[in-house]
């Protein structure tokens, strides 16, 4: 009767295993405006990287909102752009 119960255990214990190895993933979202009027920058640049690998990219919105999803933790560098604006970097960790 004990062995029964331990393979019962088992099979409950193997049958999990596949749903813990699932990596966690981030989403990273903001707003890009100028400083000093507060307007938001349409279409704006952002990069997401990794040493000199690019993991994502995307480029703000008519309210100057951006969205990158998928990301795995870990840490990043965001690099803002736009045309007539001073590039802006971040190090984030996710």
């Amino acid at each position: 009767m004990i062995l029964k119960n331990n393979r019962s255990s088992l099979l409950v214990l193997l049958l999990l295993l596949p749903f813990l190895g699932l990596s966690q993933t981030f989403q990273l979202s903001g707003k890009i405006f100028e400083k000093e009027t507060m307007q938001p920058i349409v279409g704006a640049s952002v990069a997401i990287t990794k040493g000199t690998k690019i993991i994502s990219g995307t480029a703000s919105n008519e309210k100057g909102l951006f969205q990158v999803s998928k990301l795995l933790p870990d840490t990043y560098d965001i690099s803002f752009s736009s045309v007539g604006q001073k590039n802006k970097n971040v190090r984030v960790i996710l």
